[in-house]
C-alpha cells in the first residue's frame, strides 16, 4: 500500500506541537506582534506567491482542497469553523520580491509567502519567518516525508548558529531527534520547504529534427541550384524588397576537410568525397570545414566578405580564409546504448535511465549545427500551410528535392513566412540575473569555471600561481605590480577550488573549479558564449535580418521558439504548461544537454578569447571514461591536436560522447515556502501556526499535490521516489506509481497507443473553452467520450477527477500564447515529454546540476556588470551593420590589452579583455553585497 502525505495523524500531531511550549517559544523570537495579511480576527490564511499564470488554477485548487480536508480533520479545534485560503498570486517574480520586501518592511505581509535563499538569514535574524524544524521533529512521518525530498534542495533553507551569528547548512540530516548539519553535527533551524528544485536546460523544436529533416539536412548542398526567396525585418515588419534570393551561387562555404566515404545514416546513401569538394549542411562525424557567414543578408561568402559583413570578414582574418573545421557527433534527441559492462560508465543505483547515454554538443558543435541547419531551413522552401490544420508541414518531396528549390524559404506561420533562427544564448535582463544564471553558467559549470567562489565573497580570481594579481583594501580590490598592462594574460588568474561533481558511474570526483570572471576556464567559457552569436549568428535579436538598423525588429528568442521560428530555447522545469499551449505542429518541444567544453571535442576549430591572429583554436580529445578523481583528466587534449582531424566511426563517437554525460550542466535553483513568524505571536489565533505549517508540507510533499504540480506543468515532483515512477509510469511494477494515470507520447501506462487520440481531444476542448466560451463543465464535456488508439480499439476517456466541476470557458491561459490547450491536457493528464526528455529532467537533479551562481549573494550587481550582450563595444554585437572602414581590419581594430584600450583610438575589444576590465567592478559590488 503506498504512503499516502499529511493525512489526519500527521496533522494533528502538529496541533499538539503548537500546544506545546516549545514550538511557540521557538516561533515567537520576533519583534512586535505585527499580523500578516491574513489578519487575526478570522479563519483566513493569506499565501502570496509568483507563480505563471497557468499555474495559478493548480497552487489555489492544492490551497483550497488541504483547507477542506485540515479543517475536516480539526473541526473540534476550530469550533466547527472552515478555514480559508485567500491566494494572492503575482505572475512576475522580479516585481513579487520587490513588493515583498516592502510589505515586510512594514511588518504587514502574507502568512505564507515564497522564501528565496539568499534572504533565509536575513529574515531568520529579523524575525520574520518561522523555525518550522520543531513543528516536524515531533512526527516521525513527517521526517520521513522531508527526508524524501532532494536533500540539497532541503539546505537551501537550514541554518546553524543563532542571530548574526546564523550561517548556511551545507546539507542537513536528521539525527533521531533533531535536524542537524551533516558535516559539524550542530543543530539546524528550518525556515522554509523547497516549492521545487528546478533546473533550466536547452530545449528544441523536435519539428526540426525528425528523420526527414535529418535525411535533408545530410543531403542538400547550399550550391544546389534553385529559387528561394527570403526576407528582412524593416519598421517591426517582414519585406522582401533588398532580401537575398538563394539561387545555388554559393559553393566553398561548406567543404570536406579530408578525403574518405561513409554510409549516410539517414538516408543509407553511400558518399564518396574528397578534401575541398562540397558538402551537405551536416555531416556526422566527418570533418567539415565551415566557412559562417551572415546568409540572412547575403547569397554567398564572398558577397559577404566585399560588403563587410563581420562574419565573413572575420573568417577572413582569423583562418586565412580557410574556414573552421569541425566534426558533429549527431543530433539533439539521438541516443545511444550504454551497457552494464562499459568501463566507468554504467551506475546500476541511479535514479535515471542508467542504460541510455544522450548526445551532447560541445560549444563549437553546438554553434555550427545551429548555423548550418538554419542556413538550409532559410534557403530551401520546405514548408508550406497545412490546410487542415491552417498550421506548418513540411513539403512533400522527390529523392532530389525538387518541390523544396523554388518558393518561400523559412517557416510558415500563421502571420506569414518567417526567418529561421537558431535561438537565443541570452546573459543581459534588464534589472536581474536571469541570463548568466539559466544560459551562461551551464557554459562554466562544463568547463570547470564559476562566477563566484564557494564562499560567496569573490568574483575576482587573485592569483595566477603563486603570485598574487589583485589586492583588497577594505573593500576595495585593485590590481598588484604583478601584472603588465601590455599583456593581458598577466590579468587572468588560475586559483581554484576544490568542488565536488557527480561521475558517470556514480562515483564523484573533486573538480578543480576556477572562480572568477577572470579565470583561465572563464574567460575561455565566455569567449567561446560570444562565439555563438559572432561565428555562429545564432542569436535572434543580433542576426543581422534587418534592412538598416537592429531597432527596426522587435523578435525574441521566446517569441521565436512559440512561432515555430527557433531551433532553440531555453526551457525550465516550470515551462512545459507554457509550451503545451501552443500545438505540436508549431512547437513540439524536447530537451537536450546544454554545451559542454570544447576540451571535449573529437575536433573543432575556432576562434579563442583572445582573438589571436596567428592560428585557430583546436581543441581534439582523445580520452578513455575514467571513474572517480581520473575523471578530471578527461579533459586532456592529444598530444598532437591535428592528428583529430579524421574521420569517426559511431563507436568512437559513442566512446567520446561517454566523457560528456557527466559534464554538462542544466541551471539549478529553490524557491521555498515560508510561514510568518508572527502567526505564532501572542495574540494570535492558537491554531494558526500548525495550520500554516502545514499547509507548507502540503504544497510542497504531499504525493497528490505534486503530482497536480506536475501534470500542471510546473515543475517534476519534490519526492525522489515519484521521479522514480514519472520516468517509468509504463514499465512493469510500476503499476501501483504515482503517475500510472499519465498520458505521453509513448502513449498510456497500459501500453496503448492513445497519444494522438487524447491530443485531438484536448484541442476539442481547448477550442470549446477559448473559441466557443463554452459553459459546459469538465464533466459534462467528457461524458461518455471515448478515444481510439492506433489500433482501431476504443478506450474509456481518463481525466482529473478534480478539475469535474470547471467549466470550459473558464480554463486558463498561458503568458505567450493563449489557446486554453495547456489547461485541457492537464485535464487529461497529458504531458508531451518523452521518456527522452523525462529522464534528461531527473538527471539534473542527480548529475547535472550547476546551481545559482547568485543564490547566496544579497545583490546581482556583481553579476549583471558582465553583460556583453548590452554593450556595443563587442564584436558580436555589431554583426546586425557592415563593418566601417575604421573597423574592417580585425587586426588592428580590436583592442587585445589593457594598454590597447586604454591608450588607443578602439571601439571593440576581445573577450578576454572585456572579462578583465569588468572584474574589478564586479568584485567591488560584491564587496559591497551590491
Amino acid at each position: 500500500m503506498k504512503k499516502k502525505f499529511l493525512r489526519n495523524a500527521s496533522l494533528v500531531a502538529l496541533s499538539a506541537v503548537l500546544v506545546g511550549s516549545s514550538a511557540v517559544a521557538l516561533a515567537a523570537c520576533g519583534p512586535g506582534s505585527t499580523t500578516g495579511l491574513g489578519g487575526n480576527d478570522n479563519y483566513t490564511i493569506t499565501v502570496n506567491i509568483f507563480c505563471g499564470a497557468a499555474d495559478e488554477d493548480t497552487n489555489e485548487r492544492i490551497c483550497n482542497n488541504w483547507a477542506e480536508e485540515y479543517s475536516a480533520a480539526h473541526a473540534e479545534e476550530l469550533g466547527g469553523n472552515k478555514i480559508k485560503v485567500d491566494f494572492q498570486p503575482n505572475n512576475e517574480s522580479g516585481k513579487y520580491f520587490e513588493t515583498l520586501q516592502s510589505q515586510i518592511g512594514t511588518g504587514n505581509y502574507a502568512d505564507i509567502i515564497y522564501l528565496s535563499p539568499k534572504n533565509v538569514i536575513s529574515y531568520a535574524a529579523s524575525g520574520h519567518v518561522l523555525d518550522i524544524a520543531s513543528y516536524v521533529e515531533a512526527d516521525a512521518t513527517l521526517v520521513e516525508q522531508l527526508e524524501s525530498i532532494w536533500p540539497k534542495s532541503l539546505a537551501f533553507y537550514a541554518t546553524t548558529g543563532t542571530g548574526r551569528n546564523r550561517q548556511n547548512a551545507s546539507s542537513i540530516e536528521f539525527d533521531g531527534t533533531h535536524f542537524v548539519d551533516s558535516a559539524s553535527g550542530e543543530q539546524a533551524s528550518l525556515y522554509g520547504l523547497p516549492k521545487d528544485y528546478s533546473n533550466f536546460a536547452l530545449g528544441y523544436n523536435k519539428n526540426y529534427f525528425t528523420d526527414e529533416m535529418k535525411a535533408a539536412y545530410t543531403t542538400l548542398k547550399a550550391s544546389d541550384v534553385r529559387n528561394v526567396t527570403s526576407r528582412l525585418w524593416s519598421s517591426g515588419a517582414l519585406v522582401t524588397d533588398g532580401a537575398v534570393t538563394h539561387t545555388g551561387a554559393s559553393s566553398g562555404a561548406i567543404t570536406y576537410a579530408t578525403d574518405g566515404s561513409y554510409t549516410n545514416p539517414y538516408t543509407q546513401e553511400k558518399v564518396t568525397f574528397e578534401a575541398g569538394d562540397e558538402a551537405p549542411f551536416v555531416v556526422v562525424g566527418v570533418p567539415i570545414s565551415y566557412k559562417p557567414f551572415n546568409y540572412y543578408k547575403y547569397e554567398t561568402y564572398d558577397d559577404a566578405l566585399l560588403a563587410g559583413d563581420p562574419m565573413a570578414v572575420s573568417v577572413e582574418t582569423f583562418t586565412g580564409g580557410d574556414g573552421y573545421t569541425i566534426v558533429i557527433p549527431g543530433f539533439p534527441g539521438e541516443k545511444f546504448t550504454i551497457s552494464e559492462d562499459t568501463p566507468n560508465a554504467y551506475n546500476a543505483d541511479a535514479e535515471y535511465d542508467a542504460g541510455t547515454g544522450h548526445i551532447v554538443l560541445t560549444w563549437t558543435e553546438y554553434g555550427a549545427l545551429s548555423w548550418a541547419c538554419t542556413y538550409m531551413l532559410n534557403s530551401f522552401a520546405w514548408s508550406e500551410k497545412n490546410p487542415d490544420t491552417g498550421l506548418v508541414r513540411v513539403k512533400e518531396h522527390d529523392a532530389t528535392y525538387t518541390q523544396w528549390k523554388s518558393g518561400e524559404g523559412g517557416v510558415y506561420t500563421t502571420a506569414g513566412y518567417y526567418n529561421v533562427y537558431g535561438g537565443e544564448q541570452f546573459e543581459h535582463v534588464s534589472g536581474g540575473a536571469e541570463g548568466p544564471n539559466l544560459y551562461v553558467n551551464p557554459w562554466l559549470y562544463s568547463n570547470d569555471a564559476s562566477y563566484i567562489d564557494q564562499t560567496n565573497t569573490k568574483s575576482l580570481n587573485e592569483s595566477r600561481g603563486n603570485t598574487a594579481i589583485a589586492s583588497s583594501t577594505g573593500n576595495t580590490w585593485s590590481w598588484t605590480d604583478a601584472v603588465n598592462p601590455n599583456d593581458l594574460s598577466s590579468y587572468i588568474g588560475n586559483a581554484y577550488e576544490e568542488l565536488e561533481k557527480t561521475n558517470l558511474d556514480g562515483t564523484t570526483r573533486m573538480s578543480h573549479n576556477q572562480y572568477g570572471m577572470n579565470s583561465e576556464n572563464f574567460v575561455e567559457a565566455y569567449g567561446a558564449f560570444h562565439e555563438h552569436n559572432a561565428t555562429w549568428n545564432a542569436h535572434v535579436g543580433q542576426t543581422g535580418d534587418v534592412v538598416t538598423a537592429a531597432s527596426d525588429k522587435d523578435f525574441n528568442g521566446q517569441a521565436a521558439f512559440v512561432a515555430g521560428a527557433g531551433l532553440f530555447y531555453g526551457v525550465g522545469t516550470w515551462d512545459i504548461s507554457e509550451y503545451q499551449e501552443v500545438r505540436t505542429d508549431t512547437l513540439d518541444v524536447g530537451i537536450t544537454p546544454t554545451a559542454v567544453s570544447n576540451r571535449l571535442a573529437l575536433y573543432v576549430e575556432t576562434r579563442d578569447t583572445y582573438y589571436t591572429n596567428d592560428t585557430k583554436k583546436v581543441y581534439s580529445n582523445g580520452a578513455t571514461k575514467q571513474t572517480g578523481d581520473g575523471v578530471n583528466n578527461e579533459y586532456a587534449q592529444r598530444t598532437d591536436v591535428s592528428s583529430g582531424r579524421m574521420q569517426y566511426t559511431m563507436d568512437e563517437i559513442y566512446a567520446n560522447q561517454l566523457l560528456r554525460q557527466d559534464k554538462w550542466g542544466a541551471r539549478m535553483d529553490s524557491v521555498g515556502y515560508a510561514v510568518n513568524a508572527h502567526v505564532a505571536d501572542e495574540g494570535q489565533p492558537s491554531w494558526k501556526a500548525a495550520a500554516c505549517v502545514s499547509l507548507v508540507l502540503a504544497l510542497t510533499v504531499d504525493e497528490n499535490a505534486q503530482v497536480t504540480l506536475t501534470y500542471g506543468g510546473a515543475q517534476i515532483p519534490n519526492v525522489m521516489s515519484q521521479c522514480n515512477e514519472y520516468l517509468n509510469y509504463n514499465v512493469e511494477g510500476y503499476e501501483e506509481g504515482a503517475f500510472v494515470d499519465m498520458i505521453t507520447p509513448e502513449g498510456d501506462a497500459e501500453g496503448n497507443d492513445v497519444w494522438d487520440g487524447y491530443y485531438a481531444l484536448a484541442i476539442e476542448m481547448a477550442s470549446a473553452g477559448y473559441v466557443n466560451k463554452s459553459p459546459q463543465t469538465v464533466r459534462e464535456f467528457l461524458n461518455g467520450r471515448k478515444v481510439t488508439d492506433a489500433e482501431g480499439v476504443e478506450h474509456e476517456v481518463k481525466y482529473d477527477e478534480q478539475y469535474a466541476d470547471v467549466k470550459l470557458v473558464d480554463f486558463t491561459t498561458a503568458t505567450s500564447s493563449k489557446t486554453m490547450l495547456a489547461y485541457a491536457m492537464r485535464v487529461l493528464r497529458m504531458i508531451n515529454y518523452t521518456r527522452t526528455e523525462r529522464d534528461l529532467s531527473i538527471r539534473m537533479q542527480y548529475m547535472n546540476s550547476a546551481r545559482q551562481q547568485s543564490l547566496y549573494t544579497v545583490g546581482t550587481n556583481w553579476m549583471t556588470c558582465l553583460a556583453a550582450q548590452a554593450l556595443s563595444n563587442f564584436l558580436a554585437y555589431r554583426n546586425q551593420a557592415a563593418l566601417t572602414e575604421d573597423l574592417s581590419d580585425l587586426t588592428t581594430s580590436v583592442a587585445k590589452s589593457m594598454a590597447d584600450w586604454d591608450g588607443g583610438n578602439y571601439t571593440l575589444m576581445t573577450p578576454a579583455l572585456y572579462c578583465v576590465r569588468t572584474v574589478l567592478t564586479s568584485q567591488n559590488y560584491l564587496s559591497n553585497n551590491q
